[in-house]
């Protein structure tokens, strides 16, 4: 696989600061299987892999004369990635059914030296990929009541979960993302072959939580989660 080379796209105060990336390479290779057990109760797929990447493009800092430092993306000549994951789909009894997939992995970053937030030289050889969480996972279940001849009720829950990761190479604990779990429920009537309304709720317990972080001078920012959400949807086929 590719991915572009591409500009940073952001103020220009220094011409450091518009230094392209090159095009970013991706060897992957991957093992794995899908299984249908128990008379097709059981639904069971797990897979394998192992990712080479070539100058891949990573969000990092480098120093600035006027602001102290200025992010932007850059390359890492070699780097890689381990991982599993797997799926289980389930439906024991006649209108339920439940779904359940985890995925682990495990990022390093190859020979590289960077700048941290405030300037200061940074080795991040052998470190964590940025916004790579170790361990990320999903649920969800649904059970779907029969109406009339063609029509069900459907009540259905699920859930997302991501362990913690970071924003900046090297694990520094001012760009650390916590871990963190948010639920959803729904509920809602739908025709067999041609229309469905419902209502849904986002993040049902309102979790605090972010997705990124940057540090900016003596403070932090954070790019916050959805909070509680509440709507309702509408779908015809055709």
């Amino acid at each position: 696989g590719y991915k572009a080379g591409l500009f940073s796209v952001q103020q220009n105060l220094v011409n450091s600061t518009l230094q392209p990336v090159k095009q970013e390479k991706l060897t992957s290779y991957e093992v794995g299987t899908k299984l249908s057990l128990l008379d097709r109760v059981v639904q069971l797929n797990m897979s394998a892999f192992y990712y080479d990447y070539r100058d891949k493009q990573f969000f990092t800092y480098i120093p600035n004369i006027i602001l102290g430092a200025n992010a932007l993306l850059v390359n890492v000549p070699k780097s890689k990635v381990k991982g599993g994951e797997l799926e289980l789909v389930v439906s024991p009894t006649e209108g339920l059914t439940l779904r359940g997939a985890v995925t682990y992995i495990k990022t390093e970053v190859g020979r590289f030296s960077t700048f941290d937030f405030q300037s200061r030289p940074l080795d991040v050889t052998g470190s964590e990929f940025n916004f790579a969480a170790p361990w990320s996972g999903t649920f969800d279940a649904q059970y779907d009541i029969p109406v009339g001849d063609e029509q069900s009720i459907y009540l259905g829950a699920g859930a997302f979960f991501n362990s913690r990761t970071y924003s900046n190479l090297g694990e520094t604990n001012d760009s650390r993302i916590p871990a963190y779990a948010v639920f959803d429920a729904r509920i809602g009537l739908a025709s067999e072959k041609e229309w469905k309304v419902g209502l849904f709720v986002r993040n049902l317990t309102n979790k605090y939580y972010y997705t990124g972080v940057f540090p900016t001078g003596d403070t932090n920012g954070r790019f916050s989660g959805t909070p509680r959400t509440f709507g309702a949807v509408a779908s015809f086929r055709f």
